[in-house]
């Protein structure tokens, strides 16, 4: 007879709410990020990792999940690597791992062009929301902590997680010992912190919360190489709460071995799905070819997915597109780790027809979506920027550059955080530099326009 799950024989408690629970708790739900949400459909182009990819570091990751209390286990799992290396990727994936095996409690995604997850402001009601999702027994008990005092949802972080989080389990555990210890095992998955504005804050606080005998889950938690992130997860405070360090993007064996793989599937599923199948060359592509591709990577991930998605293009051969990149020349010498992706970021600028067009929309979007520019409420309320792109046809002339970013529904989506970057570096990007005041001043002058019309009316 199959092993029965712990909880089988315990009597549930309660998840009613009272009516003025119930509203205190729809206030919650106001102030979450569900962009954050490992699965929601702001990651729609984000599908994990290959099967057959990656499966060093899934199991070992999962093995510390499984880790008896005993084994002397400690909460903190942390991923490093540098942009590209596939940290989100590998996220996606043990967060999908750990639901299927009913030890997911809560995730969130950082990501830097969007406001409501480029900050820790929404980090803790986002996770206390998604704990009450996975354990709805706990939902009366935050409920009742929003009822006594609203507030809370708008104050530091310290304090949500400790009015939010922390006394809403101790009290919970307190009522129910045994069901409560089902959860030692469930985990917090933390992406691309270095992407929130106050990372600093957010580890000291996610570490107090994790040395709180009445907080009992794990936590992984991902970020690019920071020597700032670093030294805050090397201090005192959070260094014995670290169980692991697990570094991507170094260009081992393992690591190549398993961006071959992705590629060679990849490109089976091209030969199989293509539009233009029948006219791909039998034995297509070479071995040395994939194996020149894996060299170039450099063990970043992000090089292999975009070459993948130039070559799956359904307007083009696939074959003649790979021996396009194949073809590109070898990398000018310096010191830019990414100097291999900058030369296929340029060639597919320069595969784009109306240049000056594909800058304007690249540097109204890239200004309009960051916050460190201001952009006028009346042109982003009033759809100004996507109307814009729309007059400028934007779904054509975009195209060549569908294998870094999507535009859909008159929005443009980046498909990593690299290709913005390399357009604001005007020693990366060169002549493809996009100056931000320029746009920031493109905006200012629409916006007296807009004023001047608005008055003449």
């Amino acid at each position: 007879m199959e092993d029965e799950p712990p909880t089988a024989h315990l009597i549930s408690p309660p998840t009613e709410l009272t009516y003025f629970e119930r509203l205190a708790f729809d206030k919650l739900e106001k102030v979450i990020a569900t962009s954050a949400y490992h699965d929601s459909q702001a990651h729609s182009t984000l599908l994990g990792c290959l099967p057959g990819t990656r499966e060093e570091q899934i199991d070992r990751i999962m093995k510390w999940s499984e880790m008896p209390d005993s084994d002397n286990r400690k909460p903190f799992f942390v991923v490093l690597g540098p942009a590209g290396s596939g940290k989100s990727s590998l996220l996606w994936t043990i967060a999908q791992v750990c639901k299927s095996k009913g030890s997911y409690a809560a995730s969130f995604f950082f990501s830097s062009t969007d406001p409501e997850r480029n900050n820790s402001a929404r980090l803790v009601n986002t996770i206390v929301y998604q704990f009450t999702e996975a354990i709805p027994q706990l939902r009366p008990y935050v409920a009742r902590a929003l009822e006594a005092e609203t507030s809370i949802l708008s104050r530091s972080m310290r304090v949500q997680l400790d009015k939010l989080l922390l006394r809403p389990f101790s009290e919970f555990q307190s009522d129910h010992p045994i069901f409560a210890g089902c959860f030692h095992h469930c985990v917090v998955v933390i992406d691309a912190l270095d992407e929130c504005g106050d990372d600093r804050e957010v580890i000291e606080e996610l570490t107090a919360a994790l040395s709180s005998p009445s907080f009992p889950f794990l936590c992984i938690i991902s970020s690019r190489f920071d020597v700032h992130i670093e030294n805050v997860f090397s201090c005192e405070l959070a260094q014995p709460l670290v169980h692991a360090r697990l570094a991507l993007g170094q260009g081992e064996a393992a690591e190549k071995q398993d961006i071959f793989t992705y590629l060679d599937k990849s490109t089976m599923n091209i030969q199989n799905n293509h539009p233009f199948r029948p006219r791909i060359p039998r034995g297509w592509p070479n071995e040395s070819d994939l194996e020149l591709i894996v060299e170039r990577s450099g063990g970043q991930f992000i090089y292999a997915a975009t070459v993948i998605r130039y070559i799956e293009s359904p307007l083009h051969k696939p074959h003649e597109r790979l021996q396009h990149i194949l073809n590109l020349p070898n990398s000018r010498p310096g010191t830019n780790p990414f100097i291999v992706l900058d030369d296929l970021y340029r060639a597919l600028m320069l595969s784009a027809e109306k240049r000056e067009t594909v800058m304007e929309i690249l540097g109204i979007e890239l200004v309009s979506s960051s916050p460190h520019f201001w952009t006028p409420i009346t042109l982003r309320f009033s759809n100004f920027f996507e109307n814009h792109f729309k007059s400028l046809d934007a779904d054509m002339v975009l195209a060549p550059l569908a294998s870094v970013l999507r535009y859909e529904d008159r929005e443009v989506t980046f498909y990593h955080l690299s290709f913005a970057e390399f357009l604001l570096d005007s020693t990366r990007s060169e002549e493809f530099f996009v100056e931000p005041m320029e746009w920031q001043k493109w905006m200012i002058s629409h916006l007296v326009q807009r004023f001047y019309e608005d008055k003449g009316t």
